[in-house]
């Protein structure tokens, strides 16, 4: 499906292309090949440092890949001091030397990260323009980087390694400090166990409950055996330990002295960028009140009138069996616009708005305790529907099982937040839904896809010649042009599809259950046709056109982020053929 002429890109830029694009294909690939061959015990259990390591050499060899137009081979009179990496690579034994890394790990490791760039030339063999050419220039490239590390590392003397190591182990210093200062400060007791379910280590807040020590710090320079401590949590963590859970939430009742204290415990696995299982991480959060309170609600029958009759919250007393209104406080009243004998005469679906099967199931879940927080819509006197938050539970009064319910008047509330989702996921400018929600809508069509055995397109556009518009008649005609253009996308598509804008010029559209090729076609000879006609700008006629990427599913992937590079690939393709075209992403072996 090309309309534009045949325009090869150069290995250098395709290849530059492929390595933008895959950075957490990269990452995944090193941890990958760490894990089996168990450097993992030596490096960084964070996925983020790997992620800087994958950056830091993607930035070193894209920069290799824009100043080297051929594979930069070796000689003996090569200068690798000004090598393409040179500096990175001394910057990097320094750091590692500091560190007490020894050479042959460093470089062991290092052959798995050329591994790694080496696979991901094979795995996009069918973008690139010449695979083998990107293989040879990955291998020189890591020559180089190797050469300059080794060189690095044996300039150093003694001296200087002394006083490398020393300055890391203050910078470790600094940051062990940092941790207990801050793990120290938690206001909720913490307690780290390890995968026997002893203690490692346990905040201040932690040690004043279970020992009262007034001295933070204390556990973790002390190293004292605090197993006894925890028999309260014995029978959960038998349990929790060997099983694959990653989450348990479970109330305990503790002594404090001669008080009783409730606390919420939270038991979380901590598992290791590898997913080892490293320990179990232990919070506390006192919940004492919240419980009081809620038994003092359920024993307030003696002393509920009074502090129904004057609060300023609506409340209402519902008989969960029928629906009736038994009891209404003045600020119902209010609130509904009846008077309180015309409201406690009525039944609550004469309020709520729910069908009176939906409404007589959230009663039976309020009067078994299984929710408590509803939100419904609640109609007033005045034929006005309202939308409410209702806190409701059982509660005894003069013997007789009712419901009480705590009505809050959230329309504006509701409002703000449709607004706020609004603006979280569609463009502010054009009124298209944005990437967040693009995102959102493509999984959701790749996953129906799926199940009904149906397929989709993905088209990535981007206008050509738009920065000149800018030029010409300033953002505030580029921005005019922006909204006409989305328009013109919307009116080109079917109601079920989906035009996005994803950021400055770009544009995508879903074509949900696009069956045929041929529709794909055709819906962009419509986009082409309308973005090439003439635009109004200021007054003024301005001409633009677009490049069109495309991307199928299942056929490219049912991956949203595979199925976006490969039609953004696709477009770069159409605009390299001349622009005002369509481009068909290659078909993956």
């Amino acid at each position: 499906m090309n309309t534009g002429p045949d325009i090869s890109p150069s290995p250098q830029a395709s290849f530059a292309v492929v390595l933008e694009a895959s950075e957490e294909w990269l990452i995944d690939r090193i941890l990958a090949i760490a894990r089996q061959r168990n450097y993992i015990r030596y490096t960084s259990t964070l996925r983020e440092a790997w992620r800087l390591s994958i950056a830091s050499l993607s930035e070193q060899l894209l920069g290799a890949l824009a100043i080297c137009p051929e594979i930069p081979e070796l000689s003996p009179d090569t200068d690798f001091a000004a090598s393409p990496g040179a500096a990175f690579a001394v910057e990097e034994a320094r750091r590692h030397r500091a560190r007490g890394i020894d050479l042959s790990l460093f470089l062991g490791l290092m052959k798995y990260y050329r591994q790694s760039y080496v696979d991901l030339v094979d795995e996009r063999s069918e973008v690139l323009e010449d695979a083998q050419w990107c293989r040879r220039f990955v291998d020189r490239f890591f020559d180089r980087i190797e050469i300059c590390f080794c060189a690095a590392w044996a300039e150093g003397g003694e001296d200087e390694r002394i006083d490398e190591m020393r300055g890391a182990n203050r910078h470790l210093a600094n940051e062990k400090n940092k941790y207990l200062t801050i793990f120290e400060s938690l206001a909720p007791p913490v307690i780290l166990l390890d995968t026997e379910g002893r203690v490692d280590n346990l905040n201040f807040a932690a040690a004043r409950l279970f020992r009262k020590s007034a001295i933070p710090g204390s556990a973790y320079y002390g190293g004292e055996n605090e197993q006894g401590v925890f028999a309260w949590l014995e029978e959960e963590l038998e349990a929790f330990l060997p099983g694959e859970g990653t989450d348990l939430v479970l109330e305990k009742s503790l002594e404090d002295g001669d008080h009783e204290l409730v606390f919420e415990v939270r038991l979380q696995r901590m598992l290791d960028v590898s997913g080892k299982f490293t320990g179990i991480a232990v919070t506390l959060n006192d919940i004492t009140a919240r419980k009081a309170s809620e038994r003092a609600v359920r024993e307030r029958d003696s002393q509920y009138h009074a502090l129904f009759e004057n609060n300023h919250s609506v409340m209402l007393l519902i008989d969960p069996a029928s629906g009736a209104i038994v009891d209404a406080n003045p600020a119902a009243c209010t609130f509904y616009g009846y008077d309180h004998a015309a409201l406690t005469a009525m039944n609550i679906d004469q309020v709520n708005t729910l069908d009176r099967e939906e409404l007589r199931i959230e009663l039976e879940r309020a009067r078994g305790e299984e929710k408590r927080v509803f939100h419904f819509r609640h109609r007033r006197c005045d034929g006005e529907v309202r939308d409410v938050e209702v806190f409701s539970g059982p509660i005894r009064v003069r013997g007789r099982g009712l419901l009480y319910s705590i009505v809050h008047d959230v329309t504006e509330r509701r409002r703000l937040q449709d607004e706020i989702w609004h603006q979280a996921n569609y463009d502010a400018l054009t009124g298209l839904p944005n990437r967040s929600l693009f995102f959102d809508r493509l999984g959701q069509a790749i996953a129906q896809a799926r199940r009904n055995g149906s397929k989709g397109a993905l088209l990535f556009i981007d206008l050509d010649h738009f920065k000149a518009v800018n030029d010409t008649h300033g953002h505030a005609g580029g921005d005019q042009l922006l909204r006409e253009a989305a328009r013109r996308l919307a009116a080109c598509v079917r109601q079920s599809d989906t035009v996005a804008r994803m950021g400055g010029d770009e544009f995508t559209v879903l074509l949900a259950e696009a069956a045929e090729e041929e529709a794909v076609e055709e819906a962009c000879r419509r986009i082409l046709q309308q973005l090439s006609r003439p635009f109004e700008v200021s007054g003024q006629e301005a001409r633009v056109s677009g490049a069109v990427g495309i991307a199928l599913f299942p056929l490219h992937g049912e991956d949203p982020a595979v199925l976006l590079q490969r039609a953004d690939m696709a477009m770069y393709t159409a605009k390299e053929k001349g622009r005002n075209g369509v481009w068909l992403s290659g078909i993956p072996t």
